[in-house]
């Protein structure tokens, strides 16, 4: 058993690969928190990288983790399985965000230049079995989210398990994503989220900048 541990970075078992460039703007090692507990691990975190006050905490083997260059903000990430896979797109960023796994072989898949606001959940289990009362086995597997790409996450909403968010999307505050959203340039709001308005799509900019960007090209 191979134990490495620094203040922030603690990877204990045989195997784990972890790779982390030490970049100048690599916040993650900085200001991060890594914990690996377990065997045959893969982690590849990019730099640069902006994600400050991170947490990562892997209990399990053989589970893969993919966290490429341009990532940014605040995640916290918890694999608590075996043979699960994580990857995020480019530039994508968390402002205070749960991922939570627990089912063996889920996983969860986030396209490029997302944007999650703070108390954002995906949970990609319910943490408890339903059992089926004819036959007596579990019927609640969560298998896995995936997440187009440019796609806005509102504050405080949740994304259950099994549910796939097309590309350009907005997801309103406090939405329960229940079932597959698929119509793409829309909005989704409410508990369970329901498509309010099409033919929209976002920007990371506030009202004021992007209207006043749009009036300097008609001039």
């Amino acid at each position: 058993m191979r134990l490495i541990k620094k203040a922030n970075l603690r990877i204990k078992g045989t195997g784990n690969e972890f790779v982390c460039p030490k970049d100048v703007h690599n916040e993650l090692l900085k200001y991060g928190n890594v914990r690996i507990d377990g065997n045959n691990n893969k982690i590849n975190i990019g730099g640069p990288n902006y994600l400050k006050f991170t947490d990562i905490k892997i209990f399990g083997n053989n589970n893969t983790l993919i966290l490429p260059p341009g990532c940014y903000g605040k995640l916290n990430l918890e694999i608590r399985t075996s043979d699960a896979v994580v990857t995020v797109g480019h530039k994508t960023g968390f402002m205070g965000t749960d991922i939570i796994l627990e089912e063996k072989g889920s996983r969860v898949i986030i396209g490029d230049d997302c944007m999650f606001a703070k108390e954002t959940r995906l949970y990609c289990s319910d943490f408890h079995a339903v059992i089926d009362l004819k036959t007596g086995r579990p019927c609640n597997q969560g298998k896995e989210i995936v997440i187009g790409n440019h796609v806005w996450l509102g504050e405080g909403v949740k994304i259950l398990k099994n549910c796939h968010v097309t590309d350009n999307v907005i997801i309103g505050i406090g939405s329960v994503v229940t079932k597959d959203l698929t119509t793409g340039y829309a909005m989704y709001a409410g508990n369970p989220a329901v498509c309010k308005k099409t033919d929209i799509n976002w920007v990371p900019e506030a009202y004021d900048l992007a209207m006043a960007q749009l009036e300097s090209q008609q001039e």
